[in-house]
């Protein structure tokens, strides 16, 4: 789930599941620090972590979209 896209992957497959990973990071009580160690971490990249999804090869940036309720 935390993983970056494999090449043979499906991107709306790699977005889903990063998607999924990012919303479970958000929930976690030692985000801020995950955060801070992660920024150190550049080898990390391509995966999620901390609550942030990677930039996907060849895709086109998609807006974040906030939950209204």
């Amino acid at each position: 789930m935390f993983d970056e896209a494999r090449d043979d992957e499906d991107i709306d497959n790699v977005r889903y599941r990063h998607h999924a990973a990012a919303r479970i990071c958000s929930t976690c009580p030692a985000l801020d620090r995950c955060r801070a160690w992660a920024e150190t971490q550049p080898h990390l990249a391509g995966s999620v972590i901390a609550g942030r999804k990677p930039r996907l090869r060849g895709a086109q940036p998609q807006p974040e979209r906030k939950n209204q309720g």
